[in-house]
């Protein structure tokens, strides 16, 4: 059984103290690396898995929530 979104392209959201996330997206394929002060509404709908540190979650609920 694989993993969900293994089939399909994710998004992985980091913030820019996140050196670890950045190397390792390198190595995924079908993945897209994106700082959580650049998301947009458009990049949020356009993948189907989205995977984000708690840093970036974080500041994803400032940004759209306020």
């Amino acid at each position: 059984r694989s993993l969900p979104g293994a089939n399909g392209s994710a998004l992985m959201v980091v913030t820019k103290e996140d050196a670890v996330a950045k190397r390792a997206a390198k190595n995924l394929p079908r993945t897209v690396l994106i700082n959580a002060h650049s998301l947009n509404v458009r990049d949020v709908v356009k993948y189907r898995t989205i995977v984000a540190s708690k840093a970036a979650l974080e500041i994803m609920v400032q940004t759209f929530t306020s």
